[in-house]
């Protein structure tokens, strides 16, 4: 293949979003040459840019083991502790260096807030994402927009990574090549038709880290936000879980079920509830609408003082929950909202295959079952931070990009454990429809088979139906197939055949192997599991 364009650089990173801005602003400031490479606007178009702002760490008065105890306890054990333990303690440190770097926060007890006027209240993550980006910029970071990446740049599989190669928004090929590649990818929220996620949150970066060799953990734990519009909805988008400390949250006989829920958990205000258990809510929403018919959340009884909040009452219009000065009731449903899995990362950011590193929500192991509110911010700086300054560190003494590498075509998934042969292939939206039918908050051994099955026949012969195709198909399949292998309920991941929680504490592995020899082959996935 000729390549127009081949840009070289000490350290490359692929992703646009906050983990992908702070990785290049740490590499940058290491002394490196960088390239960052998005498919999508830098700043813009990315979970962190849509986020509320908010960070969770251990400040004013919350202790670094208080910090580490809670996320613990909320990943139900199966958060990898050394990890935790470099979150945790590193927080702080990490925080006052995004300051540094321009970013606006409010230090409040228990974590940091981005300060700074929105034009849209819905997107103040930007507060955070555009200061970085022009940081970015002064630190001379290459900047490559609109660039999709396709694969990895290896001798072999499983061997040293030596960059990546991409297409431009015409289609043309580049290449980029470096000591050290980060993935800062984000998750792969748009498997769901109804999701918070930004379009193009498609799992990019679990396809391209398979397609290394590089093993996968915590896929089955895909977080629910409770307070999502229900299906059907002209839009999707949620109400934070504080509004429960004001409105009503009833079910289909009428019943506020709220106030049990909360003396069950041992907790007292909607603003624990967020932070802490949207797992057990998300779960019981579903619950009462499948057994009840619906749930609805009674926004009339939001004070009227309540009302004036801007973010609120934009919050309340999406929801279909504000009419000009009116405010009623709306019904509402679990939407998906954070990957807690991805890929096996050590506290430095290094992934088990050699020169790739990765850091936010394409890793898994920091949040174990489930995620503390707050937190997705916190990890993605830590360990951005950290991944860039080990990368940079090793790519000084990382051999020189050679040429002639194979690279590694990712193909159709295979699963083992389901049948697979060749089927009709499926639509982008067929595939969304087997998540949302199967892969929700609630599960089962049925449906999941029936997932496996349908995906384990996908099938591309003739036209290439693109890679984000295949990135929603493969996360679809690892989601599924390590859901599947999870033979208990645990965190965010329900089985209403194995409903409690096992006494075993272990973590459920995803691996690829190449089905075919040569530069373009099919991924054979398969799950392991190992004890904790």
């Amino acid at each position: 293949m000729n390549y127009e364009t081949v840009h070289t650089s000490d350290v490359l990173i692929i992703g646009g979003g906050g983990a992908a801005l702070i990785a290049a602003c740490a590499a940058a400031d290491a002394g490196m040459s960088v390239n960052l490479v998005s498919k999508k606007p830098f700043g813009l178009a990315s979970c962190t840019a849509y986020a509320g702002g908010g960070f969770t760490a251990p400040l004013k008065g919350v202790s670094v083991d208080q910090h580490r105890q809670m996320t613990l306890t909320t990943g139900c054990g199966l958060n990898d502790p050394d990890l935790i333990d470099v979150l945790s303690s590193e927080a702080p440190e990490a925080l006052e260096r995004l300051r540094d770097w321009g970013v606006d926060l409010k230090i409040r007890p228990g974590g940091a807030f981005v300060r700074g006027k929105f034009s849209n209240p819905m997107t103040s993550g930007t507060g955070m994402t555009l200061p970085l980006v022009d940081r970015c910029k002064a630190l001379g970071v290459g900047l490559h927009h609109r660039v999709r990446v396709e694969r990895l740049l290896q001798e072999d599989f499983g061997g040293q990574v030596y960059g990546a190669e991409g297409r431009d928004r015409d289609g043309t090929p580049t290449q980029f090549r470096a000591g050290a590649t980060i993935l800062a990818t984000g998750g792969g929220g748009w498997l769901y038709s109804r999701t918070d996620n930004p379009s193009g949150t498609t799992g990019d970066g679990y396809l391209l880290a398979l397609g290394a060799g590089a093993r996968l953990r915590d896929m089955e734990f895909v977080q629910f936000y409770p307070l999502g519009s229900a299906p059907g909805s002209p839009t999707t988008w949620y109400m934070g879980v504080q509004i429960l400390d004001h409105a009503r949250l009833v079910d289909g006989t009428g019943e506020a079920f709220v106030p049990t829920l909360f003396e069950q958990w041992g907790i007292s205000s909607g603003a624990e509830a967020n932070r802490l258990e949207r797992d057990r809510l998300s779960r019981a929403i579903a619950l009462l609408r499948r057994h009840t018919g619906r749930v609805t959340l009674h926004l009339e009884d939001i004070p009227e003082d309540m009302r004036k909040d801007q973010a609120l009452a934009h919050r309340a219009q999406l929801l279909g929950g504000r009419r000009k000065d009116t405010w009623c009731p709306v019904e509402v449903a679990p939407i998906q909202h954070f990957m807690s899995g991805g890929a096996v990362v050590d506290p430095w950011g290094r992934t088990e295959i050699p020169s790739l590193y990765a850091c936010g929500e394409v890793t898994g192991g920091v949040h174990g079952a489930n995620r503390i509110g707050g937190n997705a911010l916190t990890e993605l700086t830590v360990f951005g931070i950290r991944a860039a300054e080990t990368a940079a560190r090793e790519a000084q003494g990382a051999p020189p990009p050679r040429g002639g590498q194979a690279f590694i075509r990712p193909g159709r998934p295979i699963v083992k454990q389901a049948e697979s042969g060749e089927g009709a292939p499926l639509s982008f939206q067929e595939v969304r429809h087997l998540a949302d039918e199967f892969l929700g908050p609630l599960r089962d051994h049925d449906g999941l088979e029936k997932a496996l099955a349908r995906l384990g026949q996908w099938a591309h012969d003739g036209e290439d139906p693109g890679f984000e195709h295949r990135a929603i198909v493969t996360t679809a399949t690892l989601v599924a197939l390590a859901a599947l292998t999870r033979k208990e309920s645990r965190g965010c991941h329900y089985r209403s055949d194995f409903a409690e929680e096992s006494d075993e504490r272990n973590v459920v592995l995803l691996q690829a192997e190449p089905s075919t020899d040569g530069p373009d082959f099919d991924l054979q996935v398969s799950a392991t599991v190992e004890s904790l």
